[in-house]
């Protein structure tokens, strides 16, 4: 969906590495623009997950974009925990509101 800042994928559900892949030819088609992914609805990230924004947001950095995730605190402690990349930006869910 159009979002001020490129564009936002809302995710629902569990992210692990099957669910991930149909993930692939999105960020491919948006890699050029802003990416916001709002995970504030998904119930479960596995290492795959981690890795695949990790990857992306970098990738994306190479053609002047950024990845945003917007989480919640328990979210945002896991991702780092599983040590996603400091190129991903995380937003908290009320940073996100008040936007």
């Amino acid at each position: 969906e159009p979002h001020k800042h490129g564009s936002l994928l809302k995710i629902k559900g569990s992210l692990f590495y099957a669910s991930v892949a149909h993930l692939t030819e999105k960020f491919r088609r948006l890699r050029e623009q802003d990416l916001t992914i709002d995970l504030q609805y998904t119930t479960h990230i596995d290492q795959s997950a981690v890795d695949f924004f990790s990857h992306e947001a970098q990738t994306m950095l190479e053609h002047d974009s950024r990845l945003t995730l917007i989480v919640n605190s328990k979210q945002r402690n896991f991702l780092v925990g599983l040590g996603l990349h400091d190129s991903v930006k995380l937003l908290s869910v009320t940073e996100a509101e008040v936007r």
